[in-house]
């Protein structure tokens, strides 16, 4: 995959979760930071922090909503 497709693949995921962010309560905004941050400053879309940060963030979603979450 080329940079520019993996740019706009990134992209397009995190302008994703901006639409419709996941979890509730305070979950959701440090997800809305993260994918505003992942798009307003150079350079961090392509950094491994962001995407460990928004994967720690997914898991604590499940973990705490467990039974519930599904898919």
């Amino acid at each position: 995959m080329t940079d520019a497709r993996m740019r706009l693949a990134l992209g397009l995921m995190l302008v994703a979760l901006l639409w419709h962010p996941i979890g509730h309560g305070a979950l959701r905004p440090g997800f809305l930071a993260l994918a505003g941050l992942g798009l307003l400053v150079p350079g961090a879309l392509r950094h491994a922090a962001l995407w460990l940060a928004l994967a720690a963030l997914a898991a604590l979603r499940v973990a705490l909503d467990w039974p519930l979450p599904d898919n």
